[in-house]
């Protein structure tokens, strides 16, 4: 057991359940991203360099975006990525579906975790419940928990595709409560990086809500967060008492 796992192990915590997001807040979805759509694109013919990797982290971002919102389906965001990333690259009769087999494949073999998460879930782990809360590919997320350093620690997994809704949506959080038997919300903190899923999602839930800002671009006060860190063990002060 660690230092930092010893440290906070004789402290009792404010929260008896701890809702935590997969991508950029456990996982390095950067990096896992990066390597997988190089070698989906190579592998099927196309090249691949630092800007195409750049617009294609922006029209994935804009998709999973109106995935958030009900705008479109998972099925239908697999596909529209690549429409648009082929589109505004030129590429006419791209064979879509195979890219987005072979970059779903690559993505699921990447368990690489952001630096202190399995600090992190080591020092919750057996103090408190931790679930991954995702809006990702079940696949993919069930794949990469396996591969990862966390798996261990994580109590269990809640994904938009099993539970037929996404993030921020009241329902997506009520499923949570409902399977976990939570009737005091009050013991219950959610911890990602996205506004828009993650905190808006656990006000709208009526959680508590904590912010990862590592680039530290969001102003504080802000209205859906109750807390923010920019690293992750800046985290367990907030869950434990001093």
């Amino acid at each position: 057991m660690g230092t930092v796992s010893v440290l906070y192990r004789e402290r009792k915590a404010k929260f008896h359940t701890v809702l935590l997001d997969a991508d950029q807040t456990l996982f390095d979805f950067n990096k896992s991203q990066r390597l997988s759509l190089k070698a989906a694109l190579q592998k099927n013919g196309y090249p691949w360099n630092e800007e195409m990797n750049a617009l294609y982290s922006k029209e994935n971002l804009m998709v999973w975006k109106k995935f958030e919102r009900g705008e479109i389906t998972k099925e239908r965001l697999k596909i529209e990525r690549f429409e648009n990333f082929f589109y505004k690259l030129g590429y006419k009769n791209a064979d879509i579906a195979a890219v987005n087999a072979d970059y779903i494949f690559h993505l699921s073999q990447c368990g690489f975790t952001i630096d202190g998460a399995d600090t992190l879930c080591r020092a919750l782990h057996g103090v408190c419940k931790l679930y991954i809360a995702t809006n990702g590919i079940q696949s993919v997320q069930e794949r990469r928990l396996e591969k990862s350093n966390i798996k261990p620690y994580i109590d269990g997994m809640f994904i938009s595709d099993v539970l037929g809704c996404q993030k921020p949506a009241k329902e997506y959080f009520a499923f949570i409560f409902h399977t976990l038997q939570i009737a005091d919300k009050s013991g219950v903190i959610i911890l990602g990086d996205s506004l828009t899923s993650d905190m808006q999602g656990g006000k709208n839930a009526g959680i508590t809500t904590c912010l990862f800002d590592p680039e530290d671009t969001v102003r504080m006060p802000q209205p859906l967060c109750d807390f923010k860190i920019t690293k992750l063990l800046d985290f367990l002060p907030i869950v434990f008492d001093a």
